[in-house]
């Protein structure tokens, strides 16, 4: 992909992806990936999705990361389970940058559709202290390679949010959990030729959208009820899920 490869509705169809994406972020504080990248794959190849989050992914998460100072305790508690996460990310990363691009469509459509219908029906789970010492790596590490393969953290969000940590150290370890997942993806996706000076370029460009996107979910927060957003959120995804299927397997 090439700047000028880009039509009208593709470059509308991606700040309307990041605009969006920063407006979640902004509301519920996490889901750039999860927001922006199933709308970008509708105008580019999945992988190529993936490389346009990288500079509003970075960006927010690590100023998210720092805040609070919370992130030496998180690393400390949680530095297996990150670690394996960097490993199972530059696996999923391969298998995504190689990857047929409809396969690679119907792989996201599903697990988009799969997560946001669980998210929707309120499912979740508590992971007890005591299991922590062999769930920290083998969690890490699944999560990682189904992260790496999607181009989104969801699978290691979702184990994080059982832990039911803080509410500061949640926000610093979903910080991390961002960088460590989406840092090494890129860097395998630049290695495999998906990530190049354009993407870098239109990624740059789609942090105006993004920080529009963010103060636009700041004022959404404080005016409507979350579980009402997430309500509408989710179904929207799990629509966005079933048309990339639909995309895939045509």
């Amino acid at each position: 992909m090439t700047a000028p490869d880009l039509s009208v509705l593709a470059v509308l169809t991606i700040a309307g992806a990041f605009l969006f994406a920063g407006t979640v972020k902004g509301t519920i504080g996490a889901g750039v990936p999860l927001a922006s990248i199933p709308i970008l794959a509708l105008v580019v190849e999945p992988a190529i999705a993936v490389s346009l989050t990288i500079v509003p992914v970075i960006v927010i998460n690590v100023w998210q990361a720092l805040q609070g100072g919370h992130y030496h305790e998180v690393l400390r508690r949680f530095r297996l389970f990150l670690g394996c996460l960097i490993l199972g990310v530059i696996a999923g990363a391969q298998i995504l940058a190689t990857a047929d691009p409809q396969a690679a469509q119907v792989v996201l459509g599903v697990f988009v559709a799969a997560v946001s219908l669980i998210q929707l029906i309120g499912g979740g789970f508590a992971v007890p202290d005591r299991a922590r010492p062999w769930l920290d790596p083998v969690t890490g590490a699944a999560s990682g390679v189904f992260g790496g393969m999607a181009g989104m953290m969801i699978p290691a969000i979702l184990y994080a949010a059982a832990l039911r940590l803080s509410k500061d150290l949640v926000i610093s370890l979903f910080a991390l959990i961002a960088l460590c997942g989406t840092i090494p993806l890129y860097i395998t996706l630049f290695v495999n030729g998906a990530l190049r000076w354009p993407e870098l370029a239109v990624s740059a460009a789609a942090m105006l959208p993004a920080a529009a996107g963010l103060v636009l979910g700041t004022r959404i927060r404080g005016r409507i009820s979350q579980r009402l957003f997430e309500r509408c959120l989710f179904i929207g995804l799990i629509v966005i899920g079933l048309n990339l299927i639909r995309k895939g397997l045509t």
